[in-house]
């Protein structure tokens, strides 16, 4: 009786997604061999093994780039694959020093020297739920400061598949993912701006910055960056086109965008004063008394100092004054939400939603009641 023959698989095209080039046979045993066909005359194909992210990168490298790099290898750590984003990555000098901070303070000592395929969920999951405080205060750890240190993994790991070393970045369940700081979302009502104000008094530069960061909308690099050129007074704008970095140095804005805003009243007198004091037509606005700019830590820590004394400590952050700035607008009738996007500088409708918080009225109540029982004129 004749044997009967097995016909296995061989140079099967992977036809999915970003796998072009890809092909796989079949082993005795049924498993899959990865393959990549290689360019020129004869169909080559080169055995990868079983691991299709190794496929992909192969693929890559023989197919794609000018300037082709070696296929990682799956034994690489996570250590490589940061010092490899850090030759190619393109973002502001203090975005990158905050991320080198945040990876040396927080990532290197648990998974620097880790095989980044050693890295899933539950890994991730088991870190994020024991980070703690690395500057020898008490408490635990921000949820905002959570949230910025696993921001700063994901994009590791996203390099990570970029260069072939693993197909996906481990999905972490929702209930553990940090969320967005509560903090922020906390806004100023009149009174507590005066308070805070009162409370800033021993500090007059500190009140002028607090000023013209909440009517203007501005975030701390930004106001703290403000140059007396981009100052309009008689077009009555302000041109924000600087960023004042936690380094001391002055480079572009968040978004890398130059936007020109109205120059609200309160802050135009603020600043025409100290305009008047200082006899300066040119240089930074807010500066020490060497003639150097405000850094951002001595700014912070007269605000947390004021807020302190103001008996504000329910999550008023510096950033709530861009908060108060943008909730104040959007709660005018007056004002169409597309204007305070223009205002508050944002690229979509939906950023300039996340900065609008309900304000406290008094007489709400009382207004609701007369809609009801139909006593309000139309």
């Amino acid at each position: 009786m004749p044997s009967s023959t097995v016909t296995r698989k061989r140079h099967v095209p992977y036809n999915a997604k970003g796998c072009a080039h890809i092909y796989y046979s079949e082993r005795a045993d049924g498993t899959k061999v990865w393959e990549v066909r290689l360019p020129g005359v004869k169909r080559v194909y080169e055995t990868v093994g079983t691991r299709l992210d190794e496929a992909k990168a192969r693929a890559r490298v023989a197919w794609g780039a000018a300037n082709p790099e070696p296929v990682a290898s799956i034994g690489t750590r996570l250590n490589e694959v940061v010092e490899h984003w850090r030759q190619h990555r393109a973002m502001r000098p203090s975005s990158a020093a905050l991320f080198d901070l945040v990876y040396r303070v927080h990532i290197a000592p648990r998974f620097g020297t880790t095989r980044v395929r050693d890295i899933d969920q539950f890994a991730i999951q088991t870190w994020l739920a024991n980070l703690e405080r690395k500057d020898g205060r008490k408490g635990e750890l921000a949820s905002g400061t959570r949230r910025v240190i696993y921001t700063t993994m994901a994009i590791i790991l996203k390099h990570a598949v970029k260069m072939g070393v693993i197909a996906i970045v481990p999905q972490v369940d929702r209930k553990v993912k940090p969320k967005p700081s509560e903090h922020r979302t906390r806004i100023l009502t009149q009174d507590e701006e005066q308070l805070l104000l009162t409370h800033a008094a021993s500090r007059p530069w500190l009140q002028a910055i607090i000023t013209v960061a909440l009517h203007q909308g501005l975030r701390l690099g930004e106001v703290c960056g403000l140059m007396w050129s981009d100052i309009d007074f008689a077009a009555g704008t302000i041109t924000v086109q600087h960023n004042l970095g936690r380094d001391g140095t002055v480079g572009p804005t968040k978004g890398g965008h130059v936007e020109t805003i109205d120059l609200m009243p309160k802050a135009r007198e603020v600043l025409r004063e100290l305009r008047l004091a200082s006899g300066r037509a040119n240089g930074i606005v807010f500066t020490n008394q060497y003639g150097r700019s405000r850094q951002l830590r001595d700014v912070q820590h007269g605000f947390s100092l004021s807020v302190k004394r103001a008996g504000l400590t329910d999550g008023v952050v510096f950033h709530s004054l861009r908060h108060t700035c943008a909730s104040r607008l959007a709660n005018s009738p007056q004002i169409p939400l597309v204007s305070v996007r223009d205002f508050m500088r944002h690229t979509d409708l939906a950023t300039t939603q996340g900065y609008i918080h309900a304000l406290k009225d008094d007489g709400r109540k009382v207004r609701l009641a007369k809609a009801l029982a139909g006593t309000v004129s139309p």
